[in-house]
C-alpha cells in the first residue's frame, strides 16, 4: 500500500503556537472579510447571537475530528479518516467521492480568497484598479505555491508572518473604528433584520460558518506537528475560540461603523467601505485592507499545504496516480501535488464569481464534513476498543451530522440566491442549479469510482494499517531528525508544561473574551 516508508517519510517541525497560527491562517480570510459583513447584513445585529451558535457547531465538528487525528498522527490524515473509519467494501468508494469534493473545494474556497485579494488590494492600491481582477489572484497564487514548494519551514514561518500581518493591522483598525461606532446601528434597528424567515436563518448560519471551515481539518498537518498526540486536539480548540473572536470583532465593528447594505456588497471589499462610510480616515481604511491581503495569504497558504498532504496520501498509498505521492528530493514537500492543484486554483478564478465560490466551497466543506463524521461514528461502532489519545463521547459526532445537514441546507438556499443574482434567472431555477452544483461532485466521485475501482488497491487492515504506521518514539532520536514515522507523539517533561502554560493561557483569555461577546449581544438585544 505505502511504498518505500523510510523515504517519503515528511518531518516533524511544527509547534503548539505554529500549529495554532496555521489553522487560523487557513480559516481566516473571506469568510472573515466578505462572509461574516454578509451574515450581518442578513440578520442584522442578531449575528452575534448566530455566531455564537456556529461556535458550538463548529466545535462539535473540531473535537470529533481531534479524536480521529490522534488516531492516524499521519500526513494527510483526512484519507485515512475514511479509509479505516468505513467497512473495507465502502472505503475506497467513499473516499473517492471525498477526493472529488476536495478537488472542487479548493479551488472554490481559495479562489474566492484570491479574488477577494484582488478586490481589497485595489482599495490599498488604486493604480492596480487597470488590472483585471483574476490576474491578481494568480500572481497571488503562483507565490503561495512557490512558499509551500520550498519547504516546511518556508511554509511555517510565511505562515506565522502572515497571520501577525492580519492580526496587528485588524487590531490598530479595530482602535481606530471604535470612537467612530453609532451607537444608534446596534440599538435603533430591530434587533433579528425584518423578513428573516427560518431558511434565512439557516442560510446565515451556513454563511458564518463559512468563516470557521478549516479549524477542523487541521489533522491533515499531523505527520509535522511535534507531539501531535498532545498538540493537535489543544490547538485545534484554541482555533476555533481565535476564529470566533476575530469575526465577532468584525462584526460588531462592522455593525456599528455602517448601514447594513454597505455590508453586503463583497465586491466593494466590504469593511473597506464601511471605514469610508464612518469617515474614518486613509490609513484606516489601508490598514484593513492590509489586513485582507495578509489575512487572503494566510488562507491560500494553509490550504494549499494541507490538500496537497492528502493528495500526496492518496498518491503514495494508490488511490490516484502515484505521480502525486512524490516529494521534493530537496524539500521534501508534496511537489506534484502542490502544482497539481495550483493549476486547477488558477484556472478557478478566471469567471471572477466570488460568492458562487464561496457559498459553493462551503456547500462542499460541509458534505465532506458529512463523511467525516459518519467515519467517526463508524470507527467508534465497528472499533470501540482501538486506542483513541483523544476520546469524545458518540453523542457529539452524532450532533455534529445533524449541524452538517442543516448547514448544507441553508447554503444550498443561500447559493440559489446568488446564482440568481448573478445570472438573472428566477429562484426556482436558481435553486435548482445550486442542487446541480452540489451534486455534481458527488456524481462525478461515483463515476471514477465505477470506472477505476479494478485498479484501486484495497486499504490494508485496521490493525495491519497502524502496525506497518507504527511511530519509533525513541527518546534519543534528535529532534532535528524528527519525522513523521520516527518522533516522539506525546509532550513531556518542561515541553508539557509549555504547552501546558500556552494552552491554558490562551484559553482563559478566549473564554473571558467570549462571555464578554456574548453579554455585549445581551445588551444589544435588551437595548
Amino acid at each position: 500500500m505505502v511504498d518505500n516508508l523510510e523515504k517519503v517519510q515528511t518531518v516533524r517541525k511544527i509547534g503548539f503556537l505554529s500549529f495554532v497560527l496555521i489553522n487560523v491562517g487557513l480559516t481566516i480570510g473571506y469568510g472573515t472579510m466578505i462572509f461574516a459583513p454578509m451574515a450581518a447584513y442578513l440578520l442584522g445585529p442578531a449575528s452575534i447571537f448566530a455566531l455564537l451558535i456556529v461556535l458550538g457547531i463548529s466545535l462539535t465538528f473540531v473535537l470529533s475530528m481531534a479524536e480521529m487525528a490522534t488516531i492516524f498522527p499521519y500526513t494527510g490524515g483526512t484519507i485515512y479518516n475514511i479509509q479505516y473509519g468505513f467497512p473495507k467494501r465502502l472505503a475506497n468508494f467513499l473516499l473517492m467521492i471525498a477526493l472529488v469534493l476536495m478537488i472542487f473545494s479548493l479551488p472554490t474556497s481559495q479562489g474566492g480568497e484570491a479574488l477577494s485579494f484582488a478586490y481589497y488590494i485595489k482599495h490599498l492600491i488604486p493604480p492596480l484598479k487597470i488590472l483585471p481582477d483574476p490576474a491578481i489572484a494568480i500572481i497571488l497564487i503562483l507565490i503561495i505555491c512557490v512558499i509551500n514548494i520550498i519547504g516546511v519551514r518556508a511554509f511555517a514561518g510565511s505562515q506565522v508572518l502572515f497571520v501577525l500581518l492580519f492580526l496587528i493591522p485588524m487590531i490598530i483598525w479595530g482602535m481606530m473604528a471604535i470612537p467612530h461606532i453609532d451607537l444608534a446601528n446596534y440599538t435603533e434597528q430591530p434587533f433579528l433584520k425584518e423578513g428573516v424567515t427560518p431558511i434565512v436563518f439557516i442560510a446565515a448560519l451556513g454563511v458564518l460558518y463559512w468563516a470557521f471551515v478549516g479549524t477542523e481539518y487541521g489533522g491533515a498537518l499531523a505527520g509535522e506537528v511535534k507531539y501531535p498526540l498532545t498538540i493537535i486536539p489543544r490547538g485545534m480548540v484554541i482555533s476555533a475560540l481565535m476564529v470566533f473572536l476575530i469575526n465577532a470583532w468584525v462584526i460588531i465593528l462592522g455593525l456599528g461603523l455602517a448601514p447594513l447594505d454597505i455590508l453586503g456588497t463583497p465586491v466593494g471589499a466590504p469593511l473597506a467601505a464601511a471605514s469610508e462610510y464612518a469617515g474614518l480616515g486613509a490609513i484606516a481604511v489601508s490598514l484593513i485592507s492590509f489586513s485582507a491581503l495578509s489575512m487572503h495569504s494566510s488562507s491560500i497558504n494553509t490550504a494549499l499545504s494541507e490538500n496537497a498532504r492528502s493528495f500526496y496520501s492518496a498518491g503514495r498509498s494508490g488511490l490516484m496516480p502515484k505521480w502525486l505521492g512524490k516529494l521534493h528530493p530537496k524539500f521534501r514537500t508534496p511537489v506534484n501535488a502542490l502544482i497539481f492543484l495550483t493549476i486547477v486554483l488558477m484556472v478557478v478564478v478566471l469567471p471572477n464569481l466570488i460568492m458562487i465560490l464561496g457559498t459553493g466551497a462551503c456547500m462542499i466543506s460541509t458534505t465532506i464534513n458529512v463523511l467525516l463524521l459518519l467515519s467517526v461514528i463508524s470507527l467508534k461502532k465497528r472499533k470501540p476498543h482501538i486506542e483513541r489519545p483523544f476520546k469524545v463521547p458518540t453523542w457529539l459526532p452524532v450532533l455534529g451530522l445533524i449541524f452538517a445537514i442543516m448547514l448544507a441546507v441553508g447554503l444550498t438556499y443561500f447559493l440559489g440566491l446568488q446564482v440568481v443574482d448573478a445570472f438573472g434567472v428566477d429562484l426556482v431555477l436558481g435553486e435548482i442549479i445550486s442542487i446541480i452544483i452540489g451534486v455534481i461532485p458527488i456524481i462525478l466521485g461515483i463515476v471514477l469510482y465505477l470506472a477505476g475501482r479494478k485498479n484501486m488497491e484495497e486499504p490494508l487492515e485496521f490493525d495491519e494499517f497502524k502496525e506497518m504506521m507504527k511511530v519509533d518514539e525513541s527518546p534519543d532520536i534528535p529532534e532535528k531528525e524528527w519525522s513523521e514515522l520516527r518522533a516522539p507523539l506525546r509532550a513531556t517533561g518542561k515541553d508539557l508544561r509549555k504547552i501546558n502554560i500556552q494552552f491554558y493561557t490562551l484559553f482563559a483569555i478566549f473564554m473571558i473574551l467570549v462571555i464578554f461577546t456574548a453579554a455585549f449581544g445581551i445588551w444589544v438585544y435588551l437595548s
